[in-house]
């Protein structure tokens, strides 16, 4: 396809006529839209001002109605412990037995260059993964020495 003295004058009257650079490639038939604004562009035309704006904040969109807002979630209170009413004492082998103090975490020595001390690996829970058809994944750790032929 050629740039025909006749092709031009309509690509100038339709882009300054406003049409879009896709309706005047159909019009003239065997061009694509990039051809017709890089004809433009040759020809020295007029730009066009870009339908996106880099920097223009958007406009707020209008909320639809008003709903109340959901009341927030009721907070689990700590069991209470039960008030005394004049009923018989309970028995002591009814009781449940008092739990013993959980232990207090050990403190680690710091290390010499100053880095913070790491958790024993006993202590970390142990993370798989779970690959494409549900089969687990080996860590380094999990993995089995060879079988000897």
């Amino acid at each position: 396809m050629s740039w025909t003295d006749e092709r031009i004058a309509t690509l100038r009257k339709m882009w300054e006529g406003g049409a879009t650079a896709s309706e005047i490639a159909t019009e003239l038939g065997g061009v694509s839209r990039n051809a017709v604004i890089g004809k433009a562009h040759r020809l020295g035309l007029k730009a066009r001002p870009s339908p996106v704006k880099a920097n223009e904040k958007k406009k707020p969109v209008a909320a639809p109605a008003a709903k109340k807002p959901a009341a927030p979630a009721p907070v689990a209170a700590a069991p209470r412990a039960p008030e005394p009413t004049e009923r018989a004492p309970v028995e002591a082998a009814e009781r449940p037995a008092p739990r013993p103090p959980a232990p207090a975490p050990r403190a680690e020595p710091a290390a010499a260059d100053g880095a913070a001390p790491v958790a024993p690996a006993e202590n970390l829970p142990k993370i798989v993964s779970v690959g494409p058809g549900g089969f687990l994944r080996q860590g380094p750790g999990d993995q089995q020495a060879p079988i000897p032929p």
